[in-house]
């Protein structure tokens, strides 16, 4: 968990590779733990559900849509709810239609949010193949008339004969 993210605390880089950068990551720290200082709100950065205080799984996921979005847009206040004005030629037709949609999605309720690696594949240059769940081949039926009937039980021996 991260906790503190905002304009301060991200820096990227487009040259000589795409690279994402974490600075003042006092507030990093494994879910269920406590973090190494109290953490942080920045203003304009907070998840609207929650106290800024508050810093877990489903706030990442709402801010790193924030980052997402106001880097996009370089617009410092956009936020998940409002329209997204993407900057003209930054994205492809699938990464704008992903970005527009996960963006929405970062609006609604906790543990509806997107995920960091759902931005991550929205922004990639490789294209997305959606997959549909395989139907599971039917149960074979099962004859009762041998299952339910009295049999004669007889015990079993776990030692080897002859010991």
């Amino acid at each position: 968990m991260i906790g503190d993210i905002s304009q301060a605390d991200v820096l990227w880089s487009l040259t000589p590779g795409v690279a994402v950068h974490f600075l003042d990551c006092d507030g990093f720290r494994r879910v269920g733990r406590a973090a190494v200082q109290a953490q942080a709100g920045t203003p304009d950065w907070n998840d609207p559900l929650v106290p800024s205080t508050e810093a877990s799984v489903d706030t990442d996921a709402y801010k790193t849509s924030l980052v997402a979005g106001r880097v996009l847009t370089q617009d410092p206040y956009v936020a998940p709810g409002n329209e997204l004005k993407l900057v003209v030629g930054c994205l492809n037709d699938r990464q704008e239609a992903s970005v527009r949609r996960l963006f929405s999605q970062a609006a609604g309720e906790r543990g509806t949010r997107p995920r960091p690696g759902e931005w991550q594949t929205a922004l990639s240059d490789r294209g997305v193949i959606t997959l549909t769940a395989a139907t599971p081949r039917p149960r074979p039926a099962v004859d009762h008339s041998v299952l339910d009937r009295a049999r004669v039980r007889t015990p079993i021996s776990l030692r080897a004969q002859g010991r």
